[in-house]
């Protein structure tokens, strides 16, 4: 069964390379995905995949890369808001 799925984080993510692992660990699960970049130190992320891959990528987003610090994250999953 596929999901769609955004992700809204906040916190050290623009300076540090979280969009380019958010990407290269999206492709390497193999779900796609696309990622916004806003002022404020946040990034929505949009994928589509298998909803067990799709569970995987929310839990690597939860921590991110070794040098980010992730503040807030918010999860709906086909249009529904997620408890993290």
């Amino acid at each position: 069964m596929s999901a769609d799925i955004k992700i809204l984080i906040k916190g050290n993510v623009k300076k540090v390379p979280f969009s380019f692992y958010s990407m290269w660990v999206a492709s390497k699960i193999g779900i796609t995905a696309t990622i916004d970049h806003f002022n404020d130190d946040t990034i929505l992320i949009e994928a589509n995949g298998e909803n067990n891959k799709i569970h995987e990528f929310v839990e690597w987003c939860k921590v991110g890369p070794y040098s980010s610090e992730i503040h807030d994250l918010r999860i709906k999953i086909n249009g529904k808001m997620e408890k993290n």
